[in-house]
């Protein structure tokens, strides 16, 4: 999150292809749009967990979502399950349309449960002046932070 000011030098860099500079760029906006999608996402899930309880009692002021909840599989689902056939076009052809799907819908949820409780963890961190971290030890450094040599 704290990263996110470097986009700019991000785009402009010229030794690194453009793909590159979109995957990055998507990677340092994960965490804001991840706070935006909380709020985006869980409105719709909680009418529709409304409407599934009352069926025919939405109210009025309350539009009906399209499709018994296609918006919300359209916005929220969508974008996630479409990486594993595009992960698996790239990297694993092999693996087949069902296991890429497969792997897509597994990345939702992986998104869902980690990266939503970790960007409200870290805005917080932020907005209580908490802005270091310290750097988890590898197994391969020594206690002092120098790496160790296999013999």
């Amino acid at each position: 999150m704290q990263c996110c000011r470097y986009r700019p030098r991000l785009w402009n860099c010229r030794h690194r292809p453009k793909a590159g500079k979109l995957e990055v760029g998507y990677f340092l906006l994960a965490p804001w749009i991840q706070l935006f999608g909380t709020f985006a996402f869980l409105a719709p899930l909680g009418i529709l967990a409304c409407d599934a309880a009352n069926p025919g009692a939405s109210p009025a002021a309350v539009p009906a979502w399209p499709t018994g909840g296609g918006l919300y599989l359209l916005l929220g689902i969508t974008p996630l399950a479409t990486w594993g056939p595009l992960y698996v076009s790239r990297c694993e052809p092999a693996t087949g349309l069902r296991g890429a799907i497969g792997y897509g819908l597994t990345y939702a949820v992986y998104i869902v449960v980690l990266f939503y409780v970790t960007s409200w963890r870290a805005l917080f961190r932020i907005l209580r002046g908490r802005t270091t971290w310290s750097k988890t030890r590898r197994n391969a450094e020594t206690h002092q932070g120098t790496a160790a040599v296999e013999t």
